[in-house]
């Protein structure tokens, strides 16, 4: 544990004898030279005051790390870098997560502090060098910030993303409006980063105030006129079979006359029959349909999709 810790120790002390290093200015006159006491602005006060105190924080947190205190001396790591957010901390709380077995938060400062990292700096003690081989970094760009983004079945965020993950496949997958239209096999190698930039479909735009999906008014105007045909339909063919039945009344040896009516009330039965249930649908289609005009009409166009086809319905308001 101590030859570990030294590795943290170096590039913060080194830092830090470095860092504090004013050189004062001299004024030079002729046969002699005078020192002359540096004038610190208030920002350069304030900015010192800060590294000690991030210094002060940081040797806490060395010395909770020392006694197995994990947890505290996150904590204090993360207080020191609030003060003075120099990247070398970044190292300190990779090594520290890695000793919590908590892996993406481990990666993730560790990724910070090799940004910038001199080649010298890049030499990893063996704790981080193994974190390395298992996590990596998949990288998601969507062209649709709206488009849920879900890594293994956990959703990590919407539109664009870098999560940290474990190497091994992974299987991306992006919903718009609730509904899978994307998904991707990702293999990830230690220490890489995977990009995946997927071009999207518009998705299904739905009621902002309800997770109803709403219809364009013009479903409803032709269901209501469709039904409105059948009711006439049937209406008539019930007049033509009481008027058929009067006449059968009178001409009660008419065997043409009784074949008709019997016909024509079978039809009319039907057509009632079917305008019942056209009313019922219709009356279906008006609960979900969105009676504001919107300013663009409907359009009906296919997609790609990596399991076949599918269709997209896009509304613009």
């Amino acid at each position: 544990m101590i030859a570990v810790f030294s590795h943290i120790l170096f590039p913060i002390i080194f830092m830090a004898g470095s860092a504090d290093g004013q050189h004062s200015p001299e004024a030079v006159e002729v046969g002699k030279t005078n020192k002359v006491e540096p004038q610190e602005s208030a920002p350069i006060a304030d900015e010192k005051k800060k590294k000690e105190l991030a210094k002060k924080l940081f040797a806490k947190g060395q010395k909770l790390f020392l006694r197995d205190k994990y947890g505290a001396a996150i904590n204090e790591f993360k207080a020191a870098y609030e003060k003075w957010p120099y990247r070398v901390i970044h190292y300190n709380m990779a090594l520290t997560y890695t000793f919590m077995k908590e892996d993406e938060k481990a990666y993730n400062h560790l990724t910070l502090y090799l940004k910038d990292a001199t080649e010298k700096e890049k030499d990893l003690p063996k704790e981080l060098k193994d974190l390395k081989k298992r996590m990596g970094v998949i990288i998601v760009r969507a062209n649709n910030p709206n488009a849920t983004i879900l890594i293994d079945g956990k959703e990590v965020g919407s539109g664009s993303v870098e999560q940290v993950v474990r190497t091994g496949t992974r299987e991306v997958l992006i919903k718009l409006a609730g509904r899978n239209i994307a998904s991707k096999k990702i293999e990830v190698a230690g220490g890489t980063s995977e990009k995946w930039a997927p071009a999207l479909e518009k998705d299904i735009l739905m009621d902002p105030q309800s997770s109803v999906p709403r219809l364009h008014w013009g479903y409803f105007t032709a269901a209501a006129g469709v039904t409105l045909v059948s009711l006439i339909t049937s209406t008539v063919l019930s007049v033509r079979t009481k008027s058929l039945h009067d006449e059968y009344m009178d001409k009660r040896y008419d065997a043409n006359l009784r074949s008709e009516g019997i016909r024509t009330k079978r039809a009319a039965e039907v057509m009632w029959s079917i305008t019942g249930f056209l009313t019922l649908g219709t009356a279906a289609v008006a609960i979900f349909t969105e009676w504001k005009q919107p300013k663009e009409s409907i359009t009906i166009i296919p997609a790609p999709h990596n399991k076949g086809a599918i269709i997209n319905i896009t509304w613009k308001r």
